[in-house]
């Protein structure tokens, strides 16, 4: 598996709108370049929705803003938890392609080691 996702550049997607449009299309493959974490504000949160909310191009760097809508469910206690945040994730033009760094899973831990 490849350490850098690429997302083809069309010669039709100029503007910061086209830009946007083209990544929010692209969301399966931009995923794997995503930090999706939110347990820190919810253990049982699930992401509910992601939106592309904006792209700063400067040169040949990417910036793109993006927000995560998650929320989490507590049957026992009728309790709903919803919440959104924002995050970047930053890029480079390489030729003919945006290129992502993957986002890598933090390596799980063990009580062992610990000790």
């Amino acid at each position: 598996m490849s350490s850098e996702i690429k997302i083809e550049i069309l010669a039709t997607e100029t503007s910061i709108e086209d830009l946007i449009g083209c990544f929010q299309n692209q969301l399966g493959i931009l995923a794997d370049a995503m930090d999706f974490d939110v347990a820190n504000f919810d253990e049982r949160a699930q992401i509910d929705q992601v939106q592309i909310r904006n792209a700063e191009v400067d040169g040949d760097s990417i910036s793109l803003t993006y927000e995560l809508r998650f929320s989490a469910y507590y049957g026992c206690s009728e309790l709903n938890y919803a919440g959104h945040h924002q995050r970047t994730l930053l890029g480079r033009r390489d030729g003919g392609f945006w290129i992502f760094p993957q986002q890598l899973p933090l390596p799980s831990r063990s009580t062992l080691e610990e000790f």
